[in-house]
């Protein structure tokens, strides 16, 4: 593998390694802040989750 300007998320992304599965998480994660976030500001304005 020679890097030619490609960066390590793109190279990830055309082999299934476990650089990929460290991507996935990281997606969950980021899912579970914006999760966390939300209900964070539901709890401080209580209709707030009504949209």
């Amino acid at each position: 593998l020679r890097s030619s300007g490609k960066s390590e998320a793109e190279a990830a992304a055309t082999l299934p390694s476990p650089e990929t599965q460290l991507g996935r998480r990281v997606q969950d994660m980021c899912t579970v802040v914006d999760m966390l976030i939300e209900a964070r500001d539901a709890s401080e304005r209580p209709n707030a989750d009504r949209r």
